[in-house]
């Protein structure tokens, strides 16, 4: 890892997804901006940087965005959508940046499952789960105070779906962290969308907190090779 905290980069290559022991992820390489029409033989080890990103993926080859240290990995913020429609890997998120023009997506709730877990797996294997999740809250009407409930649906994949199935139930407090997803679809003719929070990181009230596992750390089948253009 270099000095460097934050960088602007250009999404070059999106590797195929593997299996690790905390799950399935793709490895990202990205370039520094100022590189990205360098040319393979023109771009400098110190500005290359691959990202270890775990589902669900959302970044296509020639994103822009930029690079943060998390201290053992480099976490990649997609600032402006790239037009490729090579397999996709995910973002992480504190705060916009990079010259597309920033954002910020980031949920923090804590609150009780209206429901028991629903665990499934996508057909490579990818455990995920859906659950509802209550937040009570008061306003003042009328200069009386009201309970107001909010309802919410959250996603966890990978070992956090496992672990919710395992330890949670309905009516069970959790801590959640993480970002809003549009799901849009269509349903005889009629188009339809969801909002819900994809979680990066919970909490068990009471217990310990698990964050979404970072990426394994970059092993030689991770590194470059003849068949990635950088």
């Amino acid at each position: 890892m270099t000095g460097i905290d934050q960088r602007n980069v250009v999404v070059k290559w999106i590797g195929p997804e593997k299996e690790s022991a905390r799950g399935p992820y793709k490895s990202v390489l990205c370039v520094a901006e100022e590189y990205a029409d360098a040319g393979k033989d023109g771009t400098p080890d110190d500005a290359k940087f691959w990202v270890l990103l775990n589902p669900p993926y959302s970044v296509s080859s020639g994103s822009k965005g930029y690079v943060e240290s998390n201290g053992n990995n480099w976490q990649l913020t997609v600032t402006e959508q790239g037009s490729s429609q090579q397999s996709q890997a995910t973002s992480g998120s504190k705060k916009g940046g990079g010259g597309g023009g920033g954002s910020f997506n980031r949920v923090i709730l804590m609150g009780n499952l209206t429901r028991d877990v629903e665990l499934k797996h996508t057909k490579s294997g990818t455990a995920v789960a859906s659950v509802g999740l209550a937040m009570n809250s008061k306003r003042k009407v009328n200069d009386e105070m009201v309970d107001e409930t909010t309802f919410v649906d959250v996603t966890f994949w990978g070992r956090q779906a496992e672990l919710v199935s395992e330890y949670l139930g309905k009516g069970s407090p959790i801590f959640v962290e993480g970002r809003l997803k549009l799901d849009t679809w269509e349903t005889d003719g009629q188009k339809r969308s969801k909002l819900h929070v994809v979680a990066e990181r919970m909490q068990f009230i009471g217990g310990d907190e698990y964050r979404q596992p970072a990426e394994p750390q970059q092993t030689s089948d991770d590194g470059p090779d003849d068949s990635i253009p950088f």
